[in-house]
């Protein structure tokens, strides 16, 4: 089952968000985690074959890490987006587990590429 973690219209389209910074806006944190993990090596496979071409373009820096979220991952963070080790700590960090958070984390820095 897919777990949505973010979304950028929750963002965007949520009660007070500033209608002048346009929807872009509500993806870029998404997409910076994103970046982060995908710069890590914690992309899932399915996301690597099927989105091969925006992956260089994010590693390349040719691209922004919201709008390659919205053209992507039409605006959304998931978990299937992730590898196994991403996917806990993003689960952990969204959902505020702190506990999970820090054993996800250390896992994390001992798989990462970078």
């Amino acid at each position: 089952m897919t777990t949505k973690l973010d979304d950028a219209s929750w963002h965007s389209e949520g009660e007070g968000y500033p209608p002048e910074a346009g929807p872009a806006a509500g993806a870029t944190h998404i997409g910076m985690f994103l970046a982060w993990a995908v710069l890590g090596g914690h992309v899932s496979e399915e996301l690597a074959e099927h989105a091969a071409d925006e992956l260089a373009a994010l590693h390349d820096r040719t691209t922004t890490p919201g709008a390659f979220v919205l053209d992507v991952c039409d605006g959304r963070l998931v978990d299937e987006d992730l590898d196994d080790v991403a996917a806990a700590f993003a689960s952990a960090y969204y959902t505020g587990d702190e506990e999970d958070e820090d054993a996800a984390a250390s896992t994390w820095r001992t798989t990462s590429t970078r």
